[in-house]
């Protein structure tokens, strides 16, 4: 058993995994530091780390649908975990049976999953952290969504209620194609709500990107070694100007068309850039790697409270990231600036070298077929 005194973080003490993905039945105990899991790929490395995640967002990070974490040939799951601060222990415990997930807190069950997200923050750098820059429009979103959802409950309640409207406006949108009937004060009543909603979603955000890009800017200098390149976060609207309302009932007829509500803030685009060029077209890998790397040090910057740092988890960042951004991280993890850390990796050795060239003794595990010993 674990001795420890009261942590100065947020720590996860003790992991139990339960017919999760490759996991029949792991128990595990953690320390304060850094945990180097390491193995073969497809040995169930990431899937630790996913557990973990799934205890702060109620959800995988990789895999969308929650009977896609059962492992084969059973039909639930649990993963649960101890939590201690220095305010006093909490246990989380999410669990999956017959289509149904539960997620409960000390035991008692939540009625609304909303409530939990942003409780135990969890910062996750993987290699898919690329497509934030070479992806979509919605992989930004997404991003900044999470952030905001896990800072200010409003922000999440009101993106709840935001989907909700915008999922009942496209099926009215459907239906009204289909039948050749338009009934516009039903919509005029959606677009009410919507335009509610959007008008909180919209202000957390233009409040939040300012704070955002100037830490964006700090880490990246960090990151790269001050090369005087100048990363900016840029916000654009769907929808040309205030009153959201009036312009989505101006949109109907092109929205018929579409079969889709074509403006508001689930179609906003965040852009980013460096020295004035777009990234995404004009960025070299390098730099891209860098702007990734120096936006999730933002959003753990972000989310850290006083006294109460979020856990980060590294997924295979050795094999993806170069010596010298390897080296800043490292460098980083030796200054305290993180809490807890969770790693994985395929080569002991290179982890090896790469923990003693940083002088940093980690605590090391070897992860088997969904088995994992301590190293």
């Amino acid at each position: 058993m674990l001795v420890c005194a009261v942590p100065h973080n947020m720590l996860l003490r003790h992991l139990h995994v339960y017919n999760f993905k490759n996991y029949e039945d792991q128990y595990l105990e953690f320390a304060e530091g850094c945990h180097v899991l390491m193995g073969m790929n497809g040995s169930g490395k990431t899937n630790l780390l996913d557990a973990i995640y799934y205890l702060g967002f109620t959800k995988s990070a990789f895999a969308p649908a929650d009977g896609q974490n059962v492992r084969e040939g059973q039909h639930q799951f649990l993963v649960k975990g101890k939590f201690e601060r220095p305010t006093g222990v909490a246990e989380v415990a999410c669990a999956f049976q017959k289509g149904k997930k539960s997620v409960r807190e000390n035991d008692v069950e939540y009625t609304r999953l909303a409530e939990h997200i942003g409780k135990y923050p969890v910062v996750l750098i993987c290699p898919r952290d690329g497509e934030l820059v070479t992806g979509s429009s919605e992989s930004r979103r997404r991003f900044f969504d999470s952030l905001l959802s896990q800072l200010f409950p409003d922000y999440l309640t009101e993106l709840i209620r935001y989907h909700y409207y915008l999922k009942q406006r496209n099926a009215l949108l459907q239906l009204s194609a289909q039948s050749g009937r338009v009934d516009y004060d039903l919509f005029a009543q959606y677009h009410q709500h919507l335009a509610a909603s959007a008008s909180v979603i919209i202000g957390y955000r233009q409040r939040l990107l300012p704070v955002f890009t100037q830490r964006l800017v700090q880490h990246y200098s960090f990151v790269c070694g001050g090369t005087g390149e100048q990363p900016d976060i840029g916000y654009e609207f769907s929808s040309p100007g205030p009153g959201l309302a009036e312009l989505l009932q101006r949109a109907i007829p092109t929205d018929l068309v579409a079969l889709r509500t074509t403006i508001g803030p689930h179609r906003d685009r965040f852009t980013f850039s460096l020295s004035g060029r777009d990234l995404r077209k004009f960025g070299s890998q390098g730099q891209q790697k860098s702007f990734v790397v120096a936006l999730k040090l933002a959003e753990f910057q972000t989310l850290e409270r006083p006294g109460d740092k979020p856990i980060l988890l590294l997924d295979d960042i050795f094999d993806k990231l170069d010596d010298q951004r390897v080296k800043k991280l490292m460098e980083l993890m030796k200054s305290d600036s993180f809490g807890q850390v969770f790693i994985t990796d395929a080569s002991p050795i290179r982890a090896g070298r790469i923990f003693e060239q940083a002088g940093i003794l980690p605590r090391l595990y070897r992860v088997e077929q969904g088995r994992v010993t301590p190293a």
